[in-house]
């Protein structure tokens, strides 16, 4: 059910972002009442059902069966929905088909806004299909949920993971068989098999750092960016070659690989495979901000900045009602990476002069402002208290003075026309 739901959740996420670049389509009215969010009993219930039932626990190649009444099925949604934050789901079971709708909170919004998901699938011959997709009140066209799902599908066939679905009303079992490494194959086949070739290559140059090292020694996210840069300024040299998009997928390696994640071979051949090394990315000596700015400047590349905004925003506020709070250092590398994004991907002209400069060599001061007055771990309260929210004037006065930092950064200079210093 966690492998399902995940996959659910993350083609609508990407199909709403390949259509319209934004994800917080919000709405006044929540499609699924407050009544259906979880008390503390099932709460419980679901933490322990998904501890019972995690795969990871078992021994590759374990063949695992699943059934779930409508209600259970309801309660392990509304578990995932509530690590996102303030909402709730429902899931109606009928003969063949299956329906999940949740609502989330917008937390920045005091007077009342809600991010609403609409899922349909059709069941034939034990195979999900999309039947159909809304987020927010926006429908997705069928063609392209149905595309995206059959690739993620396909990608499970592959790795050999799912083996069925069959829904009766009220029920549902799912049978499947755990293999280490599948979802990374799930997740390398919603691109197009040119993109995969590309990514594959660029993950190849990640996995060829610092040769000899200690596999705990931290690498600078400069470093990573450097040479991935690189190596798309070599590509992008070839005839025919797209820097922008060889831009694009050096971007998607580095987040890929500041998050410890892997592109599989398309073909399943490698799910088994033992993990390979891969160092810790760091910048300005934190993981935790290389993750926010490779994983904001991919999103940026992939999907537009405006999608990639609307993530890094939801997350901090998520943070802060009860999470690790509210960071504006984590926004901060969140904007850099949409930045660099821009940079890498607004034209063949622009993305060139990236990739020269990083040939040069990129340093840590190139890519992140320093960190000095910038808040972290703030409580709802507290920004509310502080900033006034999103749209209070401390806090958009602080946005504009992290955008200004960035504006200096030597890259953007340049990419401006700004002559270098020489102080």
């Amino acid at each position: 059910m966690r492998i399902l739901f995940r996959l659910l959740v993350a083609v609508l996420v990407l199909a709403l972002a390949a259509v319209v670049g934004v994800v917080l389509i919000s709405e006044g009215e929540p499609l699924v009442p407050s009544e259906q969010r979880l008390t503390d009993q099932q709460r419980v219930w679901a933490a322990k059902w998904l501890k019972a039932n995690d795969p990871r626990r078992r021994r590759d190649g374990a063949k695992v069966n699943l059934t779930l009444s409508q209600e259970e099925a309801g309660l392990l949604a509304n578990h995932f929905v509530s690590l996102l934050g303030p909402g709730q789901a429902r899931v109606v079971i009928e003969e063949d088909r299956l329906a999940l709708e949740a609502s989330l909170g917008l937390p920045w919004n005091p007077t009342g806004a809600y991010l609403n998901l609409r899922l349909g699938l059709l069941v034939l011959d034990g195979r999900p299909q999309a039947e159909s997709a809304s987020v927010g009140g926006l429908p997705l066209p069928p063609s392209l949920a149905k595309v995206l799902l059959d690739r993620a599908l396909d990608g499970l066939n592959r790795a050999q993971v799912l083996d069925s679905i069959v829904l009766t009303p009220g029920r549902a079992v799912i049978a499947y068989t755990w293999r280490r490494g599948a979802m990374d194959t799930v997740g390398t086949n919603l691109l197009s098999p040119e993109e995969q070739a590309r990514l594959r290559l660029y993950q190849a140059k990640t996995l060829a750092l610092a040769p000899g090292q200690p596999v705990s020694q931290p690498i600078s996210l400069a470093v990573l960016l450097s040479a991935l840069l690189t190596e798309a300024a070599d590509r992008s040299a070839e005839v025919d070659a797209d820097p922008v998009a060889e831009n694009r997928a050096a971007l998607a390696a580095a987040a890929a690989y500041a998050n410890r994640r892997l592109v599989r071979d398309p073909s399943g051949a490698d799910v088994t495979a033992p993990r390979p090394p891969m160092h810790p990315i760091t910048l300005a000596g934190r993981r935790d901000l290389a993750k926010h700015f490779t994983s904001s400047a991919a999103l940026a590349a992939q999907g537009g900045a405006l999608f990639s905004d609307a993530v890094g925003l939801f997350k901090e506020l998520t943070d802060a009602n009860g999470g690790s709070g509210f960071s504006f250092a984590d926004l901060a590398a969140d904007r850099a990476g949409v930045r660099l994004a821009e940079l890498a991907t607004e034209g063949p002209q622009q993305a060139g002069l990236l990739q020269q400069a990083a040939r040069a060599g990129l340093a840590e001061g190139d890519l992140m402002i320093e960190l000095q007055g910038l808040p972290e771990a703030l409580t709802r309260d507290q920004f509310e208290r502080d900033y006034g929210g999103t749209q209070g004037e401390p806090y958009l006065a602080l946005a504009e003075r992290i955008e200004r930092r960035i504006d200096g950064l030597r890259l953007h200079r340049l990419a401006q026309g700004v002559p270098e210093r020489t102080d």
